[in-house]
């Protein structure tokens, strides 16, 4: 946060740091499942929560507001926020789904997961070659802090659902008090 606030993370940079900051967290948080015990910290948690989680994507809603005041250009900030902002909707639905055994829970997860990477994927890949929509602090935080935890929480929660590692939700009695009651 110090560096992003002391504008270390400028455009004018060599070599240019935002992308190599994303590189450098993608890295190693993928080099921590060559551990075994990372692994097992990851399949113990539960995949809703993983899910859930992303919610805060909603605040990548913020682009659109910068779009509208003029302040970004909307061939970034369009895909970008509406990406975010369906991939943050979305996130508390498809938790409930798989949390409450839906049938099509674990397909709805896989889907969205994918959906919400190729979201991140697309605006950094369009954010690069355009040479970046000018992010200052405290926008910058989220090219270099939050779309590499977001997709490496995506990634988690898609190789838990694809091997069928992760815990698997347990239905509660929660979810269906009264209804066999009749």
């Amino acid at each position: 946060m110090l560096l992003a606030a002391n504008n270390f993370f400028g455009n004018d940079g060599l070599p240019p740091r935002i992308p190599m900051a994303m590189v450098l967290t993608l890295a190693f948080g993928y080099l921590l499942l060559l551990s075994t015990s990372f692994r097992g910290i990851i399949a113990a948690i539960p995949q809703h929560w993983l899910i859930g989680i992303q919610t805060f994507r909603v605040l990548g809603g913020v682009f659109i507001v910068r779009y509208l005041q003029g302040e970004m250009p909307g061939f970034f900030a369009i895909p970008a926020g509406v990406g975010d902002v369906l991939t943050g909707i979305f996130a508390p639905l498809v938790a409930y789904w798989l949390y409450s055994g839906k049938s099509y829970g674990r397909g709805a997860a896989i889907v969205w997961n994918l959906f919400g990477m190729a979201d991140l994927v697309d605006a950094v890949a369009i954010g690069v070659t355009t040479g970046g929509p000018g992010l200052i602090f405290p926008l910058v935080l989220i090219p270099i802090y939050a779309v590499p935890r977001a997709f490496l929480i995506h990634s988690y929660s898609l190789i838990g659902l694809l091997r069928k590692t992760s815990q698997q939700p347990q239905p509660r009695e929660a979810l269906h008090y009264g209804a066999d009651v009749a």
